[in-house]
């Protein structure tokens, strides 16, 4: 028989081995327990053989052997390829076994990777609750340090409001203080008024006094002169120098009267001149000093109170004198006080004084133009001119009382002279003294050995002296009277300088006890600031506490997320061996935190921007929208106007079509009524057109 059958079925059983790969684990044991050495495989094809093609092997060599007894050379060819395959089959074992070890060793790897992933996960679960942790721990941080963000914006609210109020108080301090200063001065000024005002009055007493004199010597000389009738022309020489004296002192007090007028002329016009000049800087300056100006009038007003309280002082000496002591003394008491106070602040207020510097030379320049102007205005007091009235109304009379009696002298001699009796000169001196006392003196100087002539010239001489004192007395009647009505015009003015005094002593103790109110408040605002400074250092402690904790907890965050991104990154043990890359990374998040906090103040920033950008839009376009509500008010009231004008011009047409109308209905000719028609059908066709127009430009006015 052929051997390729057997051939056949060999490949069939390779194919078939092939097929069935799996079940050689199934015969390992048999082909162990038959011993056949172990022998390498020659070739890599025929890596799997299975049983089965043995076993079929072996069932054909029987068949084979029955069927061909005498092929030799065959069945040692089947023997060889049995021989091969059982090499092959151990190979194979081999391999199995070996391939059985590589999953042995697989599973111990599967099993330890496993458990390796369970610890993973563990580890993950755990990084994922400590990440959830450190996620709230960071939301109440931020929301602890949004709560220290608001108590900082707070407590520096509060810190410029108390900064603002101690400034103001001092603002106010400082004005406080240069107001008494310059009340100061103007206490000074009063005193030195006052002082003036004291010399020219002991000046005016000593000469009232002086007067008075000269009036008890001219009575007891007039005394001597009706008891003497023997020295009738020494009396008369002494008369003739008295009035050539009184000649020339009432042509030097005319001169002087003149003189004094001409000037108070000339200051009235320059003081309304200089009145104009600083009404116009006044006037300039009022906008910027309003405040100044409203001190500066009650200042004068306190100063013509003043003025009245010295006038009151000058009327009771005593009193006057010892209020004025006291007041001194307290003014000068308080004057110690506040220097005191002012050297012991002035450290503390340098720098506010070099802010009000320029200010407060203002406020001055308005003060001392203020007071120029006052002094300029009143330079001669209510009572100055009172008591210059009263000295000449009282030298007047005195005057007149002795041309008087010169004149009834004179007039008795003048009558002794022209009578027809001659004089008897042996008639005693009593009888002639019963007649006149002139006839005694005439008598005197007749028997002395002058004549009437020599006694008539005189006469005559006194006569036109005594003309010349009648015309200087009523020429200086007429200037007293001029100044007399002067004082009167001028009167309201110093009794308007008067309570200006008044007011200005008022505001004075009013300041005075303001700045005692001030210094109590001060110390109230004093207290207050020790008691914020107090407050204030121990919220900068809190605050830098909060800050070193806020400092320790962003570096922990920073900590946890450098170890939560080297987890992210899953290389541990690459990010432990390489330090240089660790720092970075830590850098690199410090530099992220910083800037993820500089973009949240920036976005707020933009945030306010943007706020106030959409405010001022807003602000614009209401405006632009006020604008065109104007506009259209006003083209509104246009319109209105044109419909009014509309209104009259169809109210005419109307009036004219009714009186054409009554012109048609009486009995008129038919050219009449056609024309009255035309009128009033192009009356009607004006007036439509017309409220055409108007609706026209409405239209247009509204597009």
């Amino acid at each position: 028989m052929d051997t390729n059958p057997i051939l056949e079925e060999a490949v069939d059983a390779d194919s078939v081995v092939s097929d069935v790969k799996p079940s050689v684990t199934a015969v390992v044991p048999v082909l162990v327990t038959e011993g056949a050495p172990p022998e390498t495989s020659t070739s890599a094809n025929v890596v799997v053989v299975p049983e089965h093609a043995a076993v079929a092997q072996a069932g054909t060599a029987p068949s084979a052997e029955n069927s061909n007894d005498n092929d030799n050379a065959s069945e040692q060819n089947i023997l060889s390829e049995i021989v091969s395959l059982r090499h092959a089959k151990q190979n194979i074992e081999e391999e199995l076994l070996d391939v059985k070890e590589k999953c042995k060793e697989l599973s111990t790897r599967n099993s330890e990777l496993q458990s390796q992933v369970a610890n993973s996960i563990e580890d993950l679960n755990e990084r994922s609750r400590l990440y959830r942790q450190l996620e709230a721990s960071r939301n109440d941080l931020a929301r602890t340090k949004m709560e220290l963000d608001c108590d900082i914006e707070r407590l520096k609210h509060e810190k410029d409001e108390r900064d603002n109020a101690i400034r103001t108080l001092t603002k106010e301090k400082h004005l406080i203080a240069t107001e008494n200063f310059g009340l100061k001065d103007e206490l000074q000024k009063v005193l030195h008024e006052k002082a003036a005002l004291l010399q020219e009055k002991n000046s005016r007493e000593q000469d009232m006094r002086a007067l008075m004199s000269e009036r008890e010597r001219a009575r007891a000389e007039t005394e001597m002169y009706s008891s003497s009738r023997s020295w009738f022309l020494q009396e008369i020489a002494q008369r003739d120098n008295k009035c050539a004296e009184m000649k020339i002192e009432m042509s030097a007090k005319e001169l002087s009267w003149q003189r004094e007028r001409l000037q108070l002329k000339d200051e009235i016009a320059r003081l309304q001149l200089e009145a104009e000049d600083h009404s116009g800087q006044l006037h300039l300056h009022k906008k910027r000093a309003e405040d100044a100006v409203e001190r500066i009038e009650q200042l004068s007003n306190e100063h013509a109170e003043a003025v009245a309280g010295l006038q009151a002082e000058l009327r009771k000496e005593r009193e006057l004198s010892s209020m004025y002591k006291e007041s001194l003394e307290k003014a000068e008491h308080v004057a110690a006080e506040i220097s005191e106070q002012w050297k012991s602040r002035e450290d503390l207020f340098e720098e506010t004084k070099q802010v009000l510097a320029s200010i407060q030379e203002e406020i001055e320049e308005e003060k001392r133009l203020r007071s120029l102007e006052v002094e300029r205005k009143g330079t001669l007091p209510l009572h100055v001119y009172s008591r210059k009235r009263i000295f000449l109304l009282s030298c007047l009379p005195f005057t007149d009382e002795e041309i008087a009696e010169l004149k009834e002298e004179l007039s008795k001699a003048n009558d002794l002279l022209k009578s027809k009796h001659a004089v008897h000169l042996n008639v005693s001196e009593d009888e002639l003294a019963v007649l006149s006392p002139a006839a005694v003196e005439t008598a005197r100087l007749l028997r002395g050995g002058q004549s009437l002539t020599s006694i008539v010239r005189e006469h005559a001489r006194l006569t036109g002296e005594l003309a010349e004192a009648r015309e200087r007395n009523k020429q200086l009647e007429l200037n007293l009277r001029e100044m007399v009505e002067e004082i009167e015009e001028r009167a309201p003015q110093l009794f308007h300088q008067k309570e200006l005094l008044d007011k200005t002593f008022d505001h004075n103790s009013r300041l005075q006890e303001q700045l005692k109110e001030a210094d109590e408040a001060r110390r109230r605002l004093e207290s207050a600031r020790d008691a914020t400074t107090r407050e204030l250092a121990f919220t900068r402690a809190e605050l830098e506490k909060y800050q070193r904790d806020y400092a320790k907890v962003s570096k922990q965050v920073q900590h946890l997320l450098f170890v939560m991104e080297k987890e992210r990154r899953g290389e541990d043990e690459a990010m432990d061996d390489n330090d240089e890359e660790n720092v970075r990374l830590f850098n690199n998040i410090a530099q992220l935190q910083k800037i993820n906090r500089r973009l949240e103040s920036e976005l707020e920033v933009a945030k306010t921007s943007a706020e106030q950008v959409v405010l001022t839009s807003k602000n614009a376009e209401i405006e632009c929208l006020k604008r065109e509500l104007e506009s259209t008010r006003k083209a509104e009231s246009s319109l209105k106007g044109e419909l009014e004008q509309m209104h009259t011009t169809f109210e005419l047409l109307q009036a004219q079509t009714e009186q054409l109308k009554k012109l048609t209905e009486d009995n008129v000719s038919v050219a009449e009524a056609r024309t009255a028609k035309i009128k009033a059908e192009e009356a009607a066709a004006k007036l439509l057109i017309f409220s055409l127009v108007v609706l026209i430009c409405i239209f247009e006015d509204f597009k």
